[in-house]
């Protein structure tokens, strides 16, 4: 794989069945041979007929994928940068900030109101 490449490299959620409330994720791109052979463990791939109800299930059912439980691994043996653990991060920080900026111009919009 291209160094560059590394960087974007990722998992992402791919099908969630709600009769078993599992999460599949697949890699976001293709990646070396010597690669596959340190993730192959993890990975299945997956058929609609590996669902049980696929009216409760969501996304692309058919491709590799792995199951969330085998997410934090994978991006180990691969070496991921952004991994799940940072964009959940970044994602709570954001909700928290945006949460706080609700506020403050829910306060400053009743500030003005009584002030009339």
């Amino acid at each position: 794989m291209l160094k560059d490449n590394k960087f974007n490299l990722s998992l992402r959620l791919s099908t969630i069945d709600c009769t078993t409330s599992t999460k599949y994720y697949r890699l976001n791109q293709k990646i070396s041979e010597n690669e596959k052979q340190k993730i192959k463990q993890y990975f299945k791939y997956y058929t609609t007929s590996d669902f049980q109800d696929l009216d409760n299930v969501a996304g692309n059912t058919t491709g590799w994928m792995c199951k969330e439980n085998d997410v934090e691994v994978v991006e180990k043996l691969l070496d991921i940068i952004e991994t799940r653990a940072i964009k959940q991060q970044r994602l709570q920080e954001t909700q928290e900030k945006r949460s706080v900026q609700s506020v403050q111009s829910i306060e400053k919009t009743l500030l003005m109101g009584f002030s009339n």
